[in-house]
């Protein structure tokens, strides 16, 4: 199977049980692939952090899994997961301003260039 897992808000809700999980599915032939809604080149943050992606990189890194940024595009659309593991399941299938403008969540990042 391929598995799609949100970074933000997911992953790093609990890195120790992710991190097992990765390492499970991994062993038993799955792909884990961190699925973003992040920009590649990083942004600016809502409360106007810069968001260089770091952090995810070097997750990846250490698990060994690919990262697919999506730049605010419905996840759905740049890659195809059998399950999807995320926190604001809205951003499989919608994109940044339509998560915006439905007011079903409040995104951390602004999704902006920096």
């Amino acid at each position: 199977m391929k598995f799609a897992l949100d970074y933000d808000g997911t992953y790093t809700a609990d890195r120790v049980l992710w991190k097992a999980f990765v390492k499970n599915a991994l062993a038993r032939g799955h792909e884990v692939t961190f699925v973003t809604f992040r920009l590649e080149q990083g942004g600016v943050r809502g409360d106007g952090i810069v968001q260089d992606n770091v952090d995810i990189k070097k997750s990846a890194e250490r698990m060994g899994i690919p990262i697919v940024f999506s730049c605010g595009k419905p996840k759905r659309e740049c890659y195809d997961a059998d399950v999807w593991i995320d926190d604001h399941p809205e951003t499989v299938t919608m994109n940044y301003e339509q998560c915006k403008s439905s007011g079903l969540f409040l995104p951390e990042a602004k999704y902006e260039s920096k």
